[in-house]
């Protein structure tokens, strides 16, 4: 009896220890949609007497390779960058080959397809969804989609407007998407003009992307509603700040003096030298 009861329990024991693993949880994977930086197509709202649409391209070209450094080291080189207009896209890749990046995974270019905005995110989401490699088929994935669900995808969206985020507040991001157990399905960060930092989800939502007047200051709560209405868990991100008319520069400029992230000091000496200024002395 005894001896029947112990080779029970080791054959128990043995199948519970050759069980396999449950495989990880998908990691997120960062995107950023960003136009080619064209004099007189971007940043068009900093144009002003003392910034010419040249400038203003250079800031916006300063800006995507300081939130693209960024997010490569927050997301572990999971990160894509989304470019408009489409037959751009090839020219970033160059640049993008060029750039040397944090993380030694990073770098995927993609085109972002035509419509507005909510189209063009949809157009990339589908594309990561369909092809998780997104480049040749030797190519290492970078987004992990589920297999069991192809949909599930943890992603997050981001634009160039606002290069500063808070680095906790990315890891806080960053861990909100990794953990599965965490009761939520959509994410959005606002911007005090109306409009959002980031918009992140675990699975496929296109939903919240219809009837959004993007561009307006109801960005963020039409966002917001329409997650409601689809009974979607929304989580709400701390607000932060954007760069659309000269004065939030400005104001970028002053927040940047306390910085002591290396790639935002970058910046700022990039937009001083932009603006042919003086760099300012950090604080401190």
């Amino acid at each position: 009896m005894a001896c029947d009861l112990y080779n029970r329990v080791m054959t128990s024991a043995s199948e519970h220890l050759n069980t396999p693993p449950l495989p990880p949880p998908p990691q997120p994977v960062a995107v950023i949609m960003a136009k080619w930086p064209e004099p007189g197509q971007v940043k068009t709202r900093l144009i002003s007497p003392n910034i010419n649409p040249t400038q203003a391209a250079a800031i916006a070209a300063a800006a995507l390779e300081c939130i693209t450094l960024r997010l490569s080291l927050e997301f572990n080189g999971r990160l894509i960058l989304a470019v408009s207009p489409d037959v751009q896209a090839g020219q970033m890749a160059n640049c993008f080959s060029d750039q040397p990046l944090p993380h030694p995974s990073s770098g995927r270019v993609i085109p972002q397809g035509s419509g507005d905005l909510g189209d063009r995110i949809k157009n990339v989401w589908l594309q990561i969804i369909a092809d998780s490699s997104l480049s040749s088929s030797t190519a290492k994935p970078i987004t992990q989609c589920d297999p069991a669900n192809t949909t599930a995808c943890p992603i997050a969206f981001f634009g160039i407007d606002s290069p500063d985020i808070p680095t906790a507040t990315l890891r806080y991001l960053h861990q909100q998407l990794t953990q599965p157990d965490q009761p939520f399905d959509l994410a959005a960060g606002p911007t005090t003009d109306g409009g959002y930092w980031v918009l992140a989800a675990r699975n496929y939502h296109p939903e919240v992307l219809h009837q959004v007047q993007w561009g307006g200051e109801s960005v963020f709560e039409t966002t917001k509603l329409r997650a409601t209405q689809n009974h979607l868990n929304f989580l709400t991100l701390p607000q932060w700040y954007d760069i659309d008319e000269p004065a939030d520069l400005t104001a970028l400029q002053h927040r940047l003096l306390a910085t002591d992230d290396v790639f935002l000091q970058e910046l700022r000496l990039k937009i001083s030298t932009i603006l042919n200024e003086a760099p300012p002395s950090p604080i401190g």
